[in-house]
Order: structure tokens, then sequence, then C-alpha cells
């Protein structure tokens, strides 16, 4: 009988240590936030630009981070989700804005997302939701654009969480 005591201890223990190993050892998350804005310039209506400004790492765990840009360090492929939310104006009135994220400077159009702005000076916000699986080295960062060729679209305030 103490056998099979000593049996159900070292797995309860093993289950134990399993469990902290995938929550503390196995995690990635990383965020960011923009914190001096800076005017993007469409210069093709419709084609993506890497949104501009200054931004600061807020955490990074299995990321490095350099402006508006990630770059998973992790060792094996990864499902990571991103939540981004902004706020913008742009110099130019009845524009379409779109925002996506962008793996590796491609965007990913299937998650962009759209709004209206009708006077320029108007502050308009979006917020886009995606998941993506990054390989190592594999990097993300936040693209905009908008209908309208010539337009300087200015993201005032911005925050960015994967994991």
């Amino acid at each position: 009988m103490q056998g099979l005591s000593n049996i159900v201890n070292a797995i309860n223990l093993l289950t134990k240590a399993m469990k902290c190993a995938v929550i503390t050892g196995c995690g990635t998350l990383a965020s960011f936030y923009l914190s001096a804005t800076a005017g993007t310039t469409i210069i093709a209506a419709g084609t993506y630009y890497k949104i501009q400004g200054t931004t600061v790492k807020n955490k990074a765990l299995n990321f490095d981070h350099a402006n508006n840009k990630l770059t998973y360090t992790g060792t094996r492929p990864a499902t990571i989700k991103i939540d981004v939310s902004g706020s913008f104006t742009s110099d130019t009135n009845n524009v379409v804005v779109k925002a996506c994220p962008a793996v590796n400077g491609v965007a990913l159009t299937n998650a962009e997302i759209e709004r209206k702005i009708l006077t320029g000076a108007d502050i308009g916000g979006l917020s886009f939701h995606w998941e993506v699986e990054l390989l190592p080295d594999d990097y993300l960062e936040v693209y905009i654009t908008c209908d309208n060729a010539g337009t300087v679209l200015t993201v005032r305030k911005m925050v960015v969480l994967v994991g």
C-alpha cells in the first residue's frame, strides 16, 4: 500500500510541475504604446504603410521591441493574438481609412478595419483583433492606408497587445 501511495504522490507532484512549466515557461506576451505622433503619408491610395511615430515597450516576453515593431524571439512556431486600438486624424476630408496588422512587412488585409472620416480634424478611432502564426524572427507591425493619394494620417494614440 505504501508503494501505491508513493506513486500517487509522485504523479501529483509531476502534474503540478507540468502546470507551472506551461504557465510560466511557454508564454508569449508583448505590448507597446504610441508615445509621440508623426504623420504617415499615403503616397498611393489603398497601399498600406507602416504607422509613423514613436512607440514604447510596455512588456515583452519572447519578443523584441523596436519602433512600432515586435520581433518574435521564441524558438518554436507560435499562434499569436493581436489586439490594436488607436485614434487618428487626417489632413484631408472625406477619406476612408483602413488599418491592419502586418507580418514581415506584408499587410494582412483579411484583418483590415475601416472608418470614414468626413472632416479631417475629427479624431477617428479604429481597433482590430486577429490571430497569426509566427515563426522565430517573424515581426509584427501596424499598417494604415486610405482611399486618397497624398493624404497624411496621424495616429494620435495607439496601444498594441500580442500574446
